[in-house]
């Protein structure tokens, strides 16, 4: 289901960095008529129906590093989208930012990762600790994912890390073979940081999901 949309989120730029600015599309309107028996106004920030609105039930989550979702732009204004959930319960340490082919390199540092399983990946462990500063995520579809890699030369000159345990319990998805974002940021920061406690995030991830089958179940 369509539903509008808030643009907060798409100006969260490291101007530091300075990275692109990259803002989506005007917001969406929604398909349904507001006059229709059908259309229920939504949250938009978590995105759920205002009725399964879960926003005050997220608990503030610490990252170790920073975090930068590039993020495709089919997925940036999904639901079912979890780097967008990773904005709803953050302390300010995690950018999103929507790729783009022709998008300028950004300024890069030693630091840089990128979380992706390429065959020269390192696996990420306690000993990247001090090393890592801000971790790249390609938040798409794998096939996508592919894509962005192939078609971003400066992205794939990044040092290379992976994650071990790679079992997801992300059900939103048909064919859902690997972590999806927010598992994936999760998992790299409890393996990297031994005092990352990932209760919080975990908590939250199960809720949004949760929240999103229940609506599924009821239809």
């Amino acid at each position: 289901m369509w539903t509008r949309t808030s643009n907060s989120d798409q100006t969260r730029i490291h101007h530091q960095y300075q990275l692109p600015l990259c803002h989506s599309q005007p917001e969406i309107a929604t398909l349904i008529s507001i006059n229709s028996p059908f259309y229920q106004p939504h949250c938009t920030a978590c995105r759920l129906p205002q009725s399964h609105c879960c926003c005050e039930q997220l608990a503030a989550t610490h990252w170790p590093f920073e975090i930068l979702l590039l993020t495709h732009a089919s997925e940036w204004q999904k639901q079912h989208n979890t780097g967008q959930w990773l904005l709803q319960c953050q302390d300010g340490n995690i950018q999103r930012v929507r790729w783009a082919r022709k998008m300028p390199m950004p300024r890069l540092h030693t630091g840089d990762y990128l979380l992706y399983p390429s065959a020269d990946a390192e696996i990420i462990s306690t000993s990247h600790a001090a090393s890592i500063k801000r971790l790249w995520v390609i938040d798409s579809t794998w096939q996508q994912a592919n894509k962005i890699l192939r078609q971003t030369p400066w992205l794939a000159q990044l040092p290379m890390l992976q994650l071990a345990n790679t079992q997801s319990e992300f059900s939103l998805r048909r064919n859902q073979q690997s972590l999806c974002t927010m598992e994936s940021v999760i998992g790299a920061c409890q393996a990297a940081d031994t005092d990352y406690d990932p209760k919080p995030a975990l908590n939250n991830f199960h809720r949004l999901q949760n929240a999103f089958l229940s609506i599924s179940s009821s239809l």
